[in-house]
């Protein structure tokens, strides 16, 4: 009778598939930073896209001038965080890229391992076979040799 199919590197086949895990969860939080940072983004060119707006009304209104003054001071202090949204943006992208490419090598090292699995799955299965056949010819055999001495 063959023996059971025993992957010996199954517990480190396990922990890649955990690593793997961990990198997708580590991938998929600094994707949602950026996407957060850039809706953050698009928030800050509407309000500013708004009050520029505003200070074109109130101007053609012929409205108070410290008012306009306060929009542009707070138009300035939205140029100013949008820049430094920019630079926020640019390092999470650069983040998420090298999570991206941690799992994409977490994921070559588990299928590197799925396929050695698969190919010592499939040779064992040949030995089993051949093992099968080597013990029916076998009993063949013998089988023709005794009823060669019964005749």
């Amino acid at each position: 009778m063959a023996r059971r199919f025993r992957f010996a590197l199954k517990p480190v086949l396990r922990l890649r598939e955990m690593v793997e895990g961990r990198k997708k969860k580590d991938f998929a939080l600094a994707n949602r930073a950026v996407d957060e940072e850039r809706m953050r983004r698009q928030s800050m060119q509407h309000d500013r896209e708004e009050t520029q707006e505003n200070v074109r009304e109130v101007y053609a209104q012929g409205g108070d001038f410290e008012r306009i003054v306060d929009m542009y001071r707070y138009i300035n202090s939205l140029d100013l965080q949008l820049a430094k949204n920019s630079r926020k943006l640019a390092d999470l992208n650069a983040v998420r890229d090298q999570k991206r490419n941690d799992l994409v090598v977490a994921q070559k090292e588990r299928k590197a391992l799925e396929l050695l699995e698969d190919k010592r799955r499939e040779a064992h299965q040949r030995d089993s076979a051949r093992q099968r056949q080597n013990e029916l010819d076998a009993l063949a055999v013998q089988y023709k040799q005794h009823r060669e001495m019964e005749e």
